[in-house]
């Protein structure tokens, strides 16, 4: 009887063997590419939700500059027709009364390469200006509708009991 029962007990450790094999077969032929793929897929998800959160701070982005390229548009639209910087700035010191005070402007003309817009700009000097008047005039220029901005500008006292200014300035507009 000692060997039927070493029979039945062979046979039970080779079942027991040929399922674990067959459990390990199908671990690795089923289990672990299932997994790995659904990894993959998690990761690729993951990069597709990042690539569409750029691209929705892109559009937010597109969506201002196309706002700000039209706002330009109607601000270019409302000035005169055959405007120019130069005329500008020229009339705005006649309305404040200090065309005496300038001793130059240098106009100078280019085009921004990635924008394609055409800058004007001027680059002027006003000589012995009272600070007001400097004032007056810095606040004709930026609040015009004509889109005009001041870029660069230095003040320069002769000596400290003079109450009038030196100042040498650039300005600046745009044009499609």
């Amino acid at each position: 009887m000692a060997p039927a029962i070493n029979k039945n007990s062979d046979k039970t450790q080779l079942i027991f063997l040929i399922s674990i094999l067959l459990l390990i077969i199908a671990y690795f032929w089923l289990i672990a590419p299932m997994s790995e793929k659904k990894a993959l897929n998690t990761r690729k998800l993951q990069q597709k939700k990042i690539e569409l959160v750029e691209l929705q701070t892109m559009e937010k982005e597109l969506a201002l500059l196309q706002d700000s390229a039209s706002t330009l548009q109607k601000k270019l639209s409302k000035r005169e027709e055959n405007f120019s910087l130069f005329t500008f700035l020229d009339n705005t010191a006649g309305q404040t009364n200090i065309k005496s005070n300038i001793t130059y402007m240098k106009p100078a003309y280019f085009q921004d390469t990635k924008t394609k817009l055409k800058i004007s700009s001027v680059k002027m000097e006003l000589k012995d200006i009272d600070m007001n008047s400097f004032f007056d005039y810095l606040y004709k220029i930026e609040h015009s509708d004509n889109f005009v901005f001041i870029t660069k500008f230095m003040v320069k006292k002769e000596t400290l009991k003079d109450t009038k200014v030196t100042v040498v300035m650039e300005v600046r507009t745009v044009s499609l």
